[in-house]
Order: structure tokens, then C-alpha cells, then sequence
């Protein structure tokens, strides 16, 4: 049993050791981001571009699993899902609008690493599927909905704050562009940007 204990407690000094943003690690972990954003959209039909800016709520959540391929520098995947919530006037009342968007983002990020504190830059770039719903204030209209797929890109930038040698709080900042297609109609596509602030955790070994 003592030898037992003496070898655990080396193993876990190893991990210790090793952990967080040198060569050969992993890092998994997850981000919650929810925000008043500022959304600018541009819906795009046959060519004719118009521009609607409005409030959003928007909650995203986040997991992905990144690999440090060098010292400070990782890559991996992510995958995202966002889901927003704004309302509209329309001759008949105020008009809901649902979104649920759904991400792979393939990603990399950059540390700047100094004892427990690790500021990062971070971009991906993937596919983003959107369904939206639109329900109506008046029983009268049917509810309707739209899907929509296509190019997403973001960038981040943000502190990372270690608790220990294995797990880090982040604080980040983070921006999204989506450049989507509806499935119906190739001529209908929508372009929106998104700018968020989050929290997330990471584990490293």
C-alpha cells in the first residue's frame, strides 16, 4: 500500500509538472457567453443587400478540445451553440424571432504564459447551421420557420487565470461573423456579426 501511495502521488507530480501550455499537452474545456449584443445583420436577396441593426439576447455555449502542437500554441475544434432571441413590429403586433445556430469550428490559439496568469489570441473558422422561428403576435398568421447554412468565423482575445496546474477560469472577449444560405432558395443569404463577452474553464494535462 505505501508503495502504492509513493507512486500515485509521483504520477500526479508528473501530470502537475507537465500540465497546461507546454509541447505535447491537451486541453479540454468549455464557454458560456451571454450578452446584449449589438447585431448587425444583412440579409441578401439576388444580389440586393439591406442592413437591419437591432438588440439581441444571445447565449452561446461552447466546448472543444485543443492540442499544443509547440510550447504556448494550440490547436483544435470547437463546437458551439448559440441561441438568440429579439422581437420585431410588424403590421399585425410585435413579431418573436427564435434562433438556433449550431457550429464545428476548427481553431487555434496563442498564450502568452506567465505563472498563473496566460492573456490569449485566439481564430477559427468552420460551418454554421441556423434554424430561425418566427411566431406571431396574432393567432391569425401561421408560425413559420427558415433554415440556413454556410461560413462562420471568429476571433478572441482573453486572460486565462490558473487555480491550479491543471485548470484555468477564462475571461474572454469574442467576435463572430456568419455568412449563410437558405436551404430553399440560393439567392436568400443573411450575414450577421456578433460581438460577446464570456466565462469558460479549461483542463490541462
Amino acid at each position: 500500500m505505501k508503495k502504492l501511495l509513493i507512486t500515485l502521488i509521483a504520477c500526479f507530480g508528473i501530470l502537475f509538472t507537465n500540465a497546461q501550455t507546454e509541447k505535447g499537452n491537451w486541453m479540454f474545456g468549455g464557454t458560456s457567453t451571454f450578452s446584449f449584443a449589438s447585431n448587425k445583420e444583412t440579409p441578401e436577396y439576388d444580389g440586393e443587400e439591406s442592413e437591419s441593426d437591432y438588440k439581441v439576447t444571445t447565449l452561446s455555449l461552447a466546448t472543444d478540445a485543443n492540442y499544443f502542437v509547440i510550447e504556448n500554441l494550440a490547436v483544435g475544434m470547437q463546437l458551439v451553440y448559440t441561441g438568440t432571441k429579439n422581437k420585431q413590429d410588424v403590421f399585425a403586433g410585435e413579431l418573436e424571432i427564435k434562433q438556433n445556430n449550431l457550429g464545428v469550428l476548427p481553431q487555434i490559439a496563442y498564450y502568452f504564459k506567465s505563472d498563473q496568469l496566460a492573456p490569449f489570441i485566439g481564430a477559427k473558422v468552420g460551418y454554421f447551421s441556423r434554424k430561425t422561428e418566427y411566431i406571431s403576435p396574432s393567432t391569425d398568421i401561421d408560425y413559420s420557420e427558415s433554415k440556413f447554412g454556410g461560413l462562420a468565423y471568429g476571433f478572441e482575445a482573453g486572460l486565462a487565470y490558473f487555480i491550479n496546474k491543471n485548470v484555468s477560469v477564462d475571461f474572454l472577449v469574442e467576435y463572430l461573423h456568419t455568412s449563410l444560405v437558405s436551404d430553399e432558395n440560393d439567392d436568400y443569404k443573411i450575414k450577421n456579426n456578433t460581438i460577446g463577452a464570456g466565462i469558460g474553464f479549461n483542463i490541462y494535462f
